[in-house]
């Protein structure tokens, strides 16, 4: 399932040939997307994926990584 919201969602890193996207709530979403073809700090406003699609393991590196990105 695709999300996509309107926000000011840009692009905080990669994870494992994902890129992670944040928005101004601090809500974080993905994409597939091979490292570096992105550059961090674009903005990414479509066919993002909620964090919730991802195993429980996933979602907390995740979140540990980036949460103060």
């Amino acid at each position: 399932m695709y999300v996509n919201v309107m926000s000011d969602n840009i692009l905080i890193g990669y994870y494992e040939n994902k890129a992670i996207v944040s928005n101004e709530l601090g809500d974080f979403f993905y994409f597939e997307c091979p490292e570096k073809v992105i550059p961090i700090g674009s903005i990414c406003d479509s066919e993002l994926e909620d964090l919730g699609n991802l195993t429980e393991e996933e979602q907390c590196e995740i979140r540990r990584r980036f949460i103060e990105a």
